[in-house]
């Protein structure tokens, strides 16, 4: 099998996994950084580093709305964390970042999305 995000085929060592976002990466290596000083290499910081850079939604409980929002939805595990990254402005950019969404969802409803998104963000 081909790997294509596209068509969300993503091969055999993806399968049962768990997309996360940016913005729960960067909070769960924070959490992890204040228990466990010990150990953290300079990977480590580089990663929390462009995390945090590019981290959408910075409080837990907006994480925690965002991802139940998302997850509500008719979505696959990558257009969540997809969406969770990239918080399109509208929806050809959506549509256009994220093609699985344009074949899987109709305009409506990814307008919607968005819309969610946005608000939170606010």
């Amino acid at each position: 099998m081909e790997e294509d995000a596209s068509t969300l085929e993503f091969g055999v060592d993806f399968e049962n996994t768990k997309c996360l976002s940016n913005s729960e990466v960067a909070l769960i290596l924070d959490i992890s950084k204040q228990e466990d000083d010990v150990g953290m290499t300079p990977m480590y910081d580089q990663t929390l580093k462009y995390v945090q850079r590019f981290n959408k939604f910075k409080s837990k409980a907006m994480l925690q709305e965002v991802r139940n929002k998302l997850e509500s939805r008719n979505l696959h595990a990558f257009e969540v964390a997809c969406l969770a990254n990239l918080v399109p402005d509208d929806l050809e950019e959506a549509k256009e970042l994220i093609p699985s969404l344009s074949t899987r969802l109709d305009d409506d409803e990814i307008d919607a999305i968005l819309k969610e998104l946005h608000q939170i963000q606010d």
